[in-house]
């Protein structure tokens, strides 16, 4: 109804026929904003091991794999110290390599519980080891993670944050982890380590 009394403002003469209104005209409306598409994350990506004092190999093993729109870090800490400890990580890395190979459409829910999984299965067979594993994703600016042992992972910015590992060992026993998550904007670090770095400095 104020549709039509806003379209005849001008009242009709007596006996001239009644015209019909007029359409309304269309109102000029700016085209709405397009969302802003965030810029992929570049990643700087450094990697430092450090034997045991006595040692010439560790067990501490490092991985970074690039997959469409993700990178998968991984951080690796085989049981105790010396050959022993090296095999059982660098048969992980094997195991890492070739199942994310075998991935065309990988997400963070169905990726990292089956690499995972896969670990386990591989890590049965040997002394065992910690694990950490962080699927970043460059598109969205999102970080997640799952962990198991003495592993750590830290994202340095405002607020912080710290994923959690669940207690336990890779190949033995230990409860199911929780998938961590958080954002990332550039100027983010994150850094993950094992219990040869103090997470209080």
């Amino acid at each position: 109804m104020v549709n039509v009394v806003r379209w005849c403002r001008h009242p009709v003469a007596p006996g001239k026929p009644r015209q019909p209104p007029a359409p309304p005209r269309a109102e000029s409306r700016k085209p709405a904003a397009e969302p802003r598409l965030k810029s992929p994350l570049a990643l700087d990506i450094r990697m430092q091991h450090r034997a045991y004092p006595g040692q010439t190999v560790c067990g501490d093993q490092t991985l970074a794999l690039e997959l469409p729109g993700l990178t998968l870090l991984v951080q690796l800490d085989g049981t105790g110290h010396g050959t022993a400890a090296h095999q059982a990580a660098t048969a992980l890395v094997a195991c890492i390599q070739a199942h994310v190979q075998d991935w065309q459409q990988p997400t963070p829910e169905t990726l990292l519980p089956s690499l995972l999984e896969a670990c386990q299965t591989t890590a049965s067979a040997g002394i065992g080891a910690a694990i950490g594993l962080a699927l970043v994703d460059r598109e969205q600016h999102r970080l997640h993670y799952l962990g198991i042992g003495n592993t750590r992972i830290m994202v340095f910015k405002p607020g912080g944050w710290e994923g959690i590992s669940q207690a336990g060992m890779l190949g033995h026993r230990y409860r199911k982890p929780m998938l961590n998550s958080t954002s990332l904007q550039a100027g983010d670090s994150v850094v993950t380590f094992s219990d040869g770095i103090s997470s209080t400095g």
